[in-house]
């Protein structure tokens, strides 16, 4: 009986991905967040704990994978109908095809001063949602942007399914190495399920190109390496996974009561260099003046989908009476990088698992005091409960997709009462799983 309702849920599901992929539009929010509910609760069928006798079979396992890469692979051949930064992609990767560097100007430089060819064109142009900022993407985004532009300089189709494939690759890579880990950690092997049948993941990741899709695999890379006592040379994903996103620099410190201070410091120092070396084709006088001012701009300008961030600058508009989000933005940045520090030292177990443990609380952290959330920021809590006993990422992977709200009209607005929904909700599960689990003794 198990059977017909296992393949059956899993062929209507994949119609549901090509139709999320290739017909609706992400201003139609209601379709899209009806059909993502159905792939929720599908997912939660097959990846969450049940009493069902067949859940624990080897070949369910494999079928279910099997079927995850499936899905993926639906998602490949469209352009991303959810997200326009594809069109930032291929447009640093047209600017290293014609020799120049993505880091040096804004897009509108290039408009503005007529520097234009076949392929870095108006049209293209047209297309960019920040044309006025610089790049934020590191090194190995822009190679992977360099391979696509260079294969397909004219194809706009060819080169995101260049840039898929890759996503797609790393994806693999990270269920690979996922089953692996899981038996070290003493955790069962279905557990991965948690990140592959994940429709968040396969949607934001392969579908709509993010790059976080490459730094989880680079950190569970070096989650790997480090349970299999090889720590120098993890520090070399580690830097890979930083020059994909910038982020996994804040989980370094947390290293500090496995490795100690010397051999903390010299790992640190391992991963910057790594890191300077992949940035050393970029490296001239404008690349740090031009990405810290894109990282300020992230900082204090841009806002959305945010919760405590919300709540602060609302206290703001009481007292001051207008928008401070370039002093609060600020001061919760410095706020998360004392509370990285104070769980650095706090932490007194020195396991690869702990450290995981607490890479997942402190990204939580980072989250929940950011000024900006979007969907696929949560894709790397996601990977790394996995290998933890905590499940509220599961939830929030759920709930974030309320943020699609603020495209269904013209106004661009956020509807606040489903941002109380999903920060409400998932407030009361992380505190009730908390709970749970100190209860039962088993963080």
């Amino acid at each position: 009986m198990q059977k017909p309702i296992t393949y059956s849920l899993l062929i209507i599901s994949a119609v549901v991905y090509f139709l999320i992929g290739y017909e609706v539009d992400r201003s139609d929010f209601f379709r899209l967040f009806s059909l993502f509910t159905f792939l929720f609760l599908t997912y939660a069928y097959f990846a969450l704990p049940t009493k069902r006798t067949d859940t624990f079979s080897p070949g369910r396992l494999n079928l279910l994978i099997g079927f995850a890469i499936g899905f993926r692979v639906i998602m490949l051949f469209f352009i991303p109908n959810l997200s326009d930064d594809y069109a930032r992609f291929i447009w640093d990767g047209r600017l290293l095809t014609n020799g120049l560097n993505s880091f040096d100007h804004l897009p509108s430089y290039y408009i503005n001063n007529s520097i234009l060819s076949e392929s870095l064109n108006i049209k293209l142009y047209g297309l960019l949602n920040s044309s006025n900022y610089f790049t934020i993407y590191p090194p190995i985004c822009q190679g992977i942007f360099y391979i696509a532009s260079l294969l397909f300089p004219k194809s706009l189709l060819g080169a995101v399914i260049t840039i898929k494939l890759f996503i797609l690759f790393s994806e693999i890579g990270t269920l690979y190495f996922l089953l692996k880990l899981l038996p070290l950690f003493k955790l069962s092997k279905y557990n991965v399920l948690l990140y592959a049948l994940n429709p968040l993941v396969i949607i934001e990741l392969t579908g709509n190109i993010h790059f976080e899709g490459l730094m989880i695999f680079f950190l569970v890379l070096t989650v790997y390496l480090l349970k299999t006592n090889r720590l120098y040379l993890s520090a070399g994903p580690l830097a890979l996974a930083v020059c994909s996103k910038l982020i996994p620099l804040m989980l370094i410190p947390l290293l500090f009561r496995k490795l100690g201070f010397k051999k903390l410091l010299f790992y640190a120092s391992s991963v910057i260099l790594i890191s300077a070396a992949c940035f050393f084709p970029f490296i001239n006088h404008n690349l740090i003046t031009n990405i810290s001012s894109s990282i300020g701009l992230y900082f204090q300008k841009f806002e959305f989908n945010a919760s405590i961030y919300y709540l602060v600058r609302e206290i703001g508009y009481q007292v001051k009476g207008y928008n401070i989000i370039a002093t609060a933005g600020s001061v919760l940045s410095l706020f998360i990088l004392f509370a990285i520090l104070t769980m650095s030292l706090i932490n007194k177990k020195t396991t690869t698992k702990n450290w995981v443990k607490f890479s997942l609380f402190a990204l939580t952290l980072y989250f929940l005091l950011a000024t900006i959330i979007h969907p696929w920021y949560i894709t790397t809590l996601v990977a790394l409960c996995t290998l933890t006993n905590f499940r509220y990422p599961i939830v929030w992977s759920f709930l974030v997709f309320l943020s699609y709200s603020f495209y269904q009209n013209e106004a661009f607005q956020e509807n606040y009462w489903l941002l109380t929904v999903e920060y409400g909700t998932l407030v009361i599960f992380i505190l009730a799983e908390t709970f749970l689990y100190k209860k039962k003794n088993i963080q």
